[in-house]
């Protein structure tokens, strides 16, 4: 997956793009990438979730769901109700997203993600890998 660049997506034939709030709308994505490459969305609200469905993404990523510096700029954290109410609302894949621990992987699961996105705890652990670990031991327990 490639952050934001559908040019890139089709110049290295990665797998699919992740398309931030305000990039290339998901329409125009499917028809550059076509049926069989994967596009995901940043989502900050159930709305939008619904918007990103409607629009033929494959995934979401929603939140800041708890507070954490990387996402400050997109507003105050959402909460644990939004995560519900998206993942009620839609059939998409909804990835928590902001302020993820390990701790945490459960509650969010209950909630409705399908999966979490880790930023900040994967690069500022003393070793990417066993955190790595962690989270994937944690959300096959969820």
């Amino acid at each position: 997956m490639i952050n934001d660049r559908v040019d890139l997506v089709l110049a290295l034939g990665a797998h699919g793009v992740h398309l931030r709030a305000d990039s290339l709308p998901v329409a125009a994505a499917r028809r550059l990438l076509g049926a069989d490459r994967l596009i995901g969305v940043s989502a900050h609200s159930a709305d939008d979730m619904a918007r990103a469905e409607s629009d033929g993404a494959d995934f979401a990523v929603l939140g800041p769901v708890y507070e954490t510096p990387s996402k400050r700029e997109y507003g105050p954290p959402i909460g644990l109700r939004a995560l519900e109410e998206a993942a009620r609302r839609c059939r998409l894949p909804v990835f928590a997203i902001g302020g993820m621990t390990v701790t945490r992987v459960e509650e969010v699961r209950r909630a409705g993600a399908y999966g979490v996105a880790v930023v900040s705890a994967i690069l500022s652990a003393a070793s990417a890998e066993s955190t790595t670990r962690q989270f994937l031991d944690a959300l096959a327990r969820a």
